[in-house]
């Protein structure tokens, strides 16, 4: 859409002479290469569009949306000036803290031109951007060009629009093409009166920009004398000023009071002629006016429409969530039934189990009994059979065969009584038995009507679920609605009490009277005279990720769940603090969702980065889940507001609160607002916020504010990545250094304003024998004011991807970290220290109070001794004791071992 904006506001010249050279173009910062189709159809065939940009994930979707375009990895920063003749940036230097050195870097590149494309007067900001420009943010002369042409386009109107703000085009040119095209002063001071934009807009534009309100106070009052004095006529001058009334409705409200007396007094006073001619052009302003008239009238009823939708759809959502609030009401009544069931079941389970037990019991007691007189009773027969046989052979001598039989009846008889006797008994003892058998059995069945009770209570549970995910979208969708709302009778609000309204009332009156109709409908949203006009292509529907989310948090059952607020991309060349504790903390057990802001991730939905760990751009979608969750904030994330975490705090969310670094603006790129400092100490004042702090100072001032709740946590290491084998070769860039054998004197990180380059200047200058390597990135523009490119044995390389650091630190005899002392550095725990610790290197560094913690640092107190300590850090390189101490310090400060800390302190 961007591009679309951009080619619509580009001269005809700048078009004509790009086609008519066959010049190349590359669009530095292309993402996923969207604009060129545009741009190539906008300049033809005979003029070579490429994209470039840094992020590698990025060009490889942009290859794949775009076969037909060549796209390439690369670094303004690190081509080669002059080979390209134009430059096109569009929405790029808004995401930088110092944009006019990257502007400077563009324009270093380009031959001809440089087009710059950026979100103007945008005093909101969005979550991404780090400038607000305006009408004083751009010089006219960058390096070798001069500002050609710029023009500013409200956007907002634009159907299908994915802006609601201004875009400025800006095109800096070099001498050579500003010749060939013939431009001259009235074509910059043209574009000063802002031909894109009405009276409303400018006047809205000018209370947050200071540099357009004394622009539009000068061309308001003394705007014939900026374009010179003219020798015409009174009734020309006159003629001359009614033409620029119908053109430019701007000039009428702004010279209103002078236009008016001038009118009235030629009105008494007419020449020959000259009464009709005004009548005439009268009546051309007045059918204008009309128009305008209509116009805005229309917008008026289609905002009211829009109005309209909103209370519809809003009323639909709140009898969607009332049905969804009745619904759950419902189920917590058929819970608490089932809850009451299971206790009655429990009750009947627990008195069977206690029968159970006392019919065990009384069924040992019989048996044991039984068995007691079946024994007695055997004993007894086996002790008549004893005396019977004594008997018969005492008595057999004695008696006769009739005797013997009428022994041996009399004790079949008495065996007889006793068989039956013990089967009565049996038979008794297997009757409770079977009643007992029956008991158990009816224990069986209640077992199985309780599991059929804990499975309706499962699939009730994630019925419940599936319709707390079903109202957190409800309300996410209301709070939308609302927001709409409120934009839209925000504009009712402007038009109804614009200041361009009240000062083109007396105009509105003379036209009426010159043209016998009555008054029209006008406002603010006046219709510009000789817009540019813009179209835009229809927005496909954006997919909906509730259903892939939900299979994320049933994969991940049991797991709690934390949520980043969008503060850095995840596929970024240099890996922080944000990075490291978020994988670490998935590998803890907790589900990570890493929100990404997406200016380089080009991620849409959700991505497994490892197990646990999801890279989305969905924050809205995860942070407005209606179920208990930690969301995770850094202290450096300044838009962030208080009010977002009370209200994620009412949505059942408890608050992770890192404190890392100085809340200085020295850090930031721009000074602190107030709201951000309210934030910052009310966090760390609420005991039920988990606060973590990353230096010693920053802890001490979070303990003087709560008594628990907190932890400090330094930064750490991935020990196993600065440890690992390495096959790659010696990088280029370096392979004369390290052929040359002289000892390396390494720093890696960025160089700002807390960089001490006097210092290293010193080092340098103290120890010709070596060279001193610097990996980073001028992150405020302090390295060119220093005297190191004066110096033969200092070279500045970077930035060095993450992944690729290694390659290079390897070959670092001494690691150093020779930052100033201040607020600042005070407050610092280096990364870059525990990472110099794994790679077994002598330190060597200024004397910051979070380095003094380390047996393994040599600190420098001031410019002396850190300088003596090169020289004693050189001997130090093959001290085996020594290197076993750097290795020991910095597994002890891995990033595992600080997110096993604030795992258990979330616990």
């Amino acid at each position: 859409m961007f591009a679309e904006v951009a080619v619509a506001m580009l001269p005809d010249w700048l078009k004509g002479d790009v086609q008519s050279r066959g010049m190349k173009l590359v669009d530095i910062g292309c993402a996923e290469g969207d604009a060129l189709p545009v741009l190539a159809g906008f300049f033809g065939e005979s003029v070579e569009v490429t994209g470039v940009d840094f992020s590698e994930k990025a060009i490889e979707s942009a290859r794949e949306k775009y076969p037909d375009y060549r796209f390439s990895v690369d670094d303004a920063s690190n081509m080669a000036p002059g080979l390209i003749d134009v430059v096109f940036c569009s929405n790029v230097l808004e995401h930088f803290h110092e944009p006019l050195p990257v502007l400077e870097n563009l324009v270093n590149v380009a031959s001809d031109y440089v087009v710059i494309v950026v979100p103007f007067w945008e005093f909101s900001r969005d979550i991404e951007h780090f400038v607000t420009f305006d009408a004083s943010s751009f010089p006219v002369s960058v390096g070798n060009m001069t500002l050609a042409y710029w023009n500013v386009a409200d956007i907002s109107q634009m159907q299908d629009t994915l802006w609601l703000g201004c875009q400025a085009v800006l095109i800096y040119a070099a001498s050579s093409a500003i010749q060939r095209n013939d431009l001259k002063m009235h074509d910059l001071v043209r574009n000063s009166y802002f031909p894109g934009l009405s009276v409303g807009q400018l006047l809205s534009a000018a209370k947050d920009d200071p540099a357009l309100h004394r622009s539009l106070q000068i061309s308001s009052w003394h705007g014939g004398q900026l374009l010179g004095e003219t020798s015409a006529s009174p009734e020309q001058e006159f003629g001359q000023k009614l033409e620029a009334v119908a053109a430019r409705q701007e000039a009428i409200g702004y010279a209103l009071h002078e236009q008016l007396g001038e009118v009235a007094e030629r009105i008494e006073q007419p020449s020959s002629g000259l009464a009709q001619e005004i009548e005439q052009k009268l009546e051309v302003v007045a059918a204008r006016q009309e128009a305008i008239g209509h116009a805005l009238h229309e917008q008026l009823e289609r905002m009211r429409e829009r109005l309209g939708v909103i209370d519809e759809s809003q009323a639909s959502h709140s009898l969607s969530v009332d049905g969804y609030r009745a619904g759950l009401e419902g189920n917590a009544a058929t819970l608490q039934m089932l809850e009451k069931r299971l206790v009655e079941l429990t009750s009947v389970v627990d008195s069977i189990a206690a029968e159970q037990d006392s019919v065990g019991a009384s069924l040992e007691k019989r048996f044991d009994s039984l068995a007691g007189h079946v024994d007695n009773a055997f004993g007894s027969v086996l002790n008549g059979v004893s005396v019977l046989v004594d008997a018969v052979e005492g008595i057999q001598s004695e008696l006769g065969r009739a005797a013997l039989a009428d022994l041996a009846r009399n004790t079949e008889v008495y065996f007889s009584s006793i068989s039956d006797s013990i089967e009565n008994r049996l038979m008794q003892q297997g009757l409770a038995i079977d009643r007992n058998t029956s008991v158990l059995d009816d224990f069986s069945k209640v077992e199985r009507d309780i599991e059929v009770m804990e499975m309706e209570n499962k699939g009730m549970a994630g019925n419940i679920a599936e319709l707390e995910l079903k109202i957190a979208e409800l309300q996410s969708r209301f709070a939308v609605s609302e927001a709409g709302r409120n934009i839209a009778e925000a504009k009712l609000r402007a038009i109804e009490s614009s200041r361009s309204w009240r000062i083109t009332a007396p105009l509105r009156g003379l036209m009426s009277m010159f043209s016998g109709k009555g008054g029209t409908s006008a406002g603010v949203f006046d219709i510009p005279a000789g817009p540019v006009p813009l179209e835009s292509s229809a927005v496909e529907e954006k997919p909906d990720y509730r259903a892939e989310l939900e299979e994320i948090l049933l994969k991940h059952a049991g797991r709690k769940i934390i949520v980043f607020r969008p503060l850095v991309d995840w596929d970024l060349p240099l890996f922080q603090r944000p990075h490291h504790i978020a994988a670490r903390l998935a590998r803890q057990g907790f589900l990570y969702f890493y929100c990404t802001p997406n200016a380089y991730d080009g991620m849409d939905g959700f991505r497994e980065i490892e197990d646990g760990l999801y890279l989305t751009n969905q924050f809205d979608l995860v942070s407005g889940l209606y179920m208990e969750k930690f969301i995770h904030l850094y202290s450096t994330d300044n838009h962030c507001s208080l009010d977002y975490v009370r209200g994620q705090q009412r949505n059942l969310a408890r608050i992770v609160y890192e404190y890392i670094d100085e809340i200085d603006p020295t850090i930031s790129g721009v000074e602190i607002p107030q709201y951000v400092w309210d934030k910052h100490n009310a966090l760390i004042e609420d005991e039920s916020v988990v606060c973590i702090a990353s230096a010693d100072k920053l802890y001490q001032e979070v303990l003087e504010k709560r008594s628990g709740n907190a932890a400090l946590v330094t930064n750490g290491v991935e020990y196993e990545h600065f440890t690992s084998e390495l096959a790659s070769g010696v990088p280029t860039d370096i392979a004369d250094w390290v052929q040359s054998g002289k000892p390396i004197v390494g720093y890696f990180g960025a160089l700002a304003t807390w960089f001490d380059y006097e210092l290293v200047e010193k080092c340098a200058r103290t120890y010709p024998e070596c060279n001193f390597l610097l990996l980073g990135w001028d992150y405020d523009g302090t390295l060119g004011k220093s005297n190191l490119a004066a110096l033969n044995n200092v070279r500045v390389i970077g930035p060095i991807p993450y992944k690729r650091l290694p390659e290079y630190a390897r070959f670092f005899d001494i690691s150093t970290i020779p930052f100033k002392i201040n607020a600042v550095t005070e407050s610092t725990s280096p990364i870059k220290l525990f990472e110099y610790m794994s790679m077994g290197k002598p330190i060597v560094t200024t004397d910051m109070p979070e380095c003094r913690k380390y047996k393994s640092v040599m600190i420098g107190r001031d410019h002396s001794s850190y300088v003596s300590l090169i020289g004693a850090a050189l001997d130090r390189r093959t001290d085996a004791d020594y290197k076993k101490l750097l290795h020991e310090e910095a597994l002890a400060n891995t990033w595992d071992a600080k997110a096993k800390v604030i795992s258990e302190l979330l616990n």
